[in-house]
């Protein structure tokens, strides 16, 4: 005996359980409330419209789909055989106070069916028989500034040698809520520098839709990447979120992002090579390594990158210094007028006016700790601007006997560090590399997180970063490329 749904015959013996049954009853009303007005005996000539709640206010909007012949929408689409066109629904929303679903007029929903018969596995390719059906809904992009989504009848097949494989339909991804050009649209619109919070409401979903149809692309295309070409990588982290979440982040010679994970430490730098390894790389040809001052990072470079020098950022060099010489200004009087300008000018010496130049000479001679300290972070400041290595090495043993008569205790210690790498510092003369590069990419990636608040999840972080920063081509396979109607470019690759 068969239960019989008006439109749709489902067989109780396909059905596992009863309640499985019951579910798949409840979802088919949930995406068409009236399922009698769904009957079709085979392909429609034309398409034929119904409205849900009809109100004369979209008239125009039902009368545009109501003109629109089947074989031109399946075009639009991607349904193509064996499936086919039944009905278009128009759904009128009502009267709604939240400004993300009042900018959208409806709803509508293409109901599409399959032919009856025996279909190809999407494994081994031999025709199967259909074991059941599941009620399946797809998101896709606006239409007439209405929501849109395609409801279709998805048949399991029975495979003996594959087991019960789902027909794929040609509109979306396998395990896919969400058509191809859904999807595209979303990527098109990040690579417009717009936020996630702007696509989302734009598209009329949720940012966590967003992050996971970035990653699912970014993955795919992931798997293609060649790092064969690499030999110099520069390594710095960047925060993502309050509460010590770091992001490291490597970039090649080229300034391409070739990896991203979570975390700063020395298993980082294992992840690397790990990686290098997967996409034909090789940890033996990495010759030069730009990084900081930290342990971590060094200590993962000697341990995986057995070739590798290790030049210290120059950034973080003064850096180092600067931090230690605020810590002397700590020790002021911080109610100081004299203190208080300093603070705020000394660090800008260059854009200063004759008249602050001669106030900081005057509170430098002043103020004896100050004034030494100071001339001492102005020397390292310029340790790169000699003109060879050789004369580099000796002013910057002078610099560190100075440090050692008349330095402050903070500028002793941020010297010894110093002075402990200074091999590693002046190799700057021999590689000419730095993480200015880095720097400037990580400015990038701040204002990335700036557009990316909506992302709770660091992986779909990352993500946006291999999109933004890796300059790798989007891989779509051939049956994505024939629904997208578009031919392999640079942004594109086809297997």
């Amino acid at each position: 005996m068969k239960y019989q749904i008006p439109g749709w015959e489902v067989n109780p013996a396909t059905i596992l359980t009863f309640k499985r049954y019951n579910k798949t009853i409840e979802k088919m009303k949930k995406c068409e409330p009236n399922l009698s007005l769904l009957q079709e005996n085979g392909r429609m000539a034309v398409n034929r419209m119904r409205v849900v709640n009809g109100s004369a206010e979209h008239e125009h909007i039902r009368t545009h789909l109501d003109g629109i012949p089947a074989s031109e929408i399946e075009k639009k689409l991607c349904v193509r055989s064996p499936w086919h066109l039944a009905m278009t629904s128009f759904y009128d929303y009502p009267q709604s106070a939240d400004p993300d679903e009042s900018r959208f007029l409806g709803e509508i929903v293409f109901h599409v069916d399959v032919e009856h018969g025996l279909h190809p596995c999407p494994v081994c390719g031999n025709l199967c028989k259909v074991k059941e059906y599941e009620v399946r809904k797809y998101y896709h992009t606006r239409t007439l500034d209405c929501k849109t989504a395609i409801i279709a009848k998805v048949p399991k097949l029975y495979c003996p040698a594959d087991g019960y494989p789902q027909l794929r339909v040609p509109w979306a991804r396998a395990r896919s809520s969400y058509t191809l050009f859904f999807e595209r649209a979303v990527i098109t619109e990040l690579l417009e520098e717009r936020t996630v919070n702007s696509v989302s409401r734009m598209l009329g979903t949720t940012n966590s839709i967003v992050g996971t149809i970035v990653e699912y692309r970014i993955g795919v295309t992931l798997q293609r990447m060649d790092l064969s070409h690499v030999h110099t990588i520069y390594i710095d982290e960047s925060s993502w979120k309050v509460g010590h979440k770091y992001v490291t982040l490597v970039y090649d010679q080229c300034r391409r992002l070739i990896f991203a994970c979570e975390g700063k430490d020395s298993g980082t730098v294992t992840l690397l090579k790990d990686w290098l390894i997967l996409h034909n790389g090789d940890p033996e040809k990495i010759t030069n390594v730009s990084c900081d001052m930290g342990l971590a990072y060094p200590k993962g470079v000697r341990l995986n990158f057995p070739n590798a020098v290790i030049t210290y950022d120059k950034f973080h060099v003064i850096k180092l210094v600067t931090e230690a010489f605020n810590e002397v200004l700590d020790r002021q009087n911080q109610e100081d007028r004299n203190i208080k300008w300093f603070r705020k000018r000394a660090f800008h010496s260059r854009s200063l006016s004759e008249t602050d130049e001669k106030r900081l000479n005057t509170i430098t001679d002043d103020y004896r700790e100050i004034g030494h300290n100071y001339r001492l972070l102005m020397v390292i400041s310029k340790i790169y601007d000699y003109g060879d290595k050789q004369m580099a090495d000796f002013y910057f043993d002078l610099w560190y006997e100075d440090v050692g008569r008349y330095g402050a205790p903070e500028m002793k210690r941020a010297a010894d560090s110093l002075m402990n790498r200074k091999e590693d510092i002046l190799r700057w003369y021999d590689s000419r590399i730095n993480n200015g590069i880095v720097e400037g990419m990580n400015t990038q990636f701040k204002l990335l997180i700036r557009r990316a608040r909506g992302f709770t999840n660091v992986n779909h972080l990352i993500a946006m970063s291999y999109l933004l920063f890796s300059q790798l081509p989007l891989f779509y396979d051939s049956q994505e490329l024939m629904c997208l109607n578009v031919e392999p470019s640079e942004s594109e690759a086809s297997s």
